[in-house]
């Protein structure tokens, strides 16, 4: 399920849309989450993963693609279903490889065999996730909602002038009249600094 909602986007926006569900505000929000996951370079929604790595380097930590980690299903190495005791998942997306138990427990490096590694695993927030990652934050819900509402305020506004609003217009011998449009004088499309401020903690990290 989207991470937002229709009453979402209409508290947001401060009204009410007639029907419910409507197909216009079904495709907006499907636009909205999947520019928030465009941004954050990972789907934000719950899911399963199934990732494939080898360390290029002696290393006993991974940086996984995706995260928050709400579950480890398993880890397999070298064709050898590991137990419990041989890796430490965290939910920021990092799993280390361990040999060990207790105050006995020391770092191993992870294989550098091609492939060697497959971790299958679930991410994400919403439902299907553990708590408290089946609820959304609500600074991730006003990021997409805002995108959201931008597509509902300014697709309606070019649409009913036919095109984007226009800019500026050069005449000859003249000077260069500027015009004050929506969108605080930004692409269609394109995010605002507050956007990508609420949606920062949330962007994957490189590995």
């Amino acid at each position: 399920m989207p991470l937002i909602t229709q009453a979402d986007l209409e508290k947001y926006l401060q009204i009410d849309v007639t029907n419910e569900p409507d197909d216009v505000v079904t495709q907006y929000i499907a636009q909205a989450q999947a520019t928030a996951d465009n941004y954050c370079h990972q789907p934000l929604e719950y899911s399963s993963v199934t990732e494939i790595f080898e360390s290029d380097q002696p290393s006993a930590w991974r940086v996984l693609e995706r995260f928050p980690i709400s579950a480890v299903a398993s880890v397999t190495e070298d064709g050898i279903l590991l137990t419990s005791d041989d890796y430490l998942w965290y939910a920021d997306g990092r799993v280390r490889r361990v040999t060990g138990s207790g105050v006995g427990r020391f770092d191993r490096t992870w294989s550098m065999y091609p492939n060697a590694v497959t971790v299958v695993y679930g991410a994400g927030y919403g439902a299907g996730a553990t708590a408290p990652y089946d609820v959304t934050p609500d600074d991730l819900i006003l990021g997409i909602v805002t995108i959201c509402g931008d597509l509902w305020r300014y697709g309606a506004q070019y649409a009913a002038q036919g095109s984007v609003p226009i800019k500026s217009v050069t005449l000859s011998g003249s000077d260069t009249i500027t015009y004050a449009v929506g969108m605080d004088q930004r692409q269609p499309g394109e995010l605002s600094q507050a956007v990508k401020m609420l949606l920062a903690p949330y962007v994957r990290r490189r590995m």
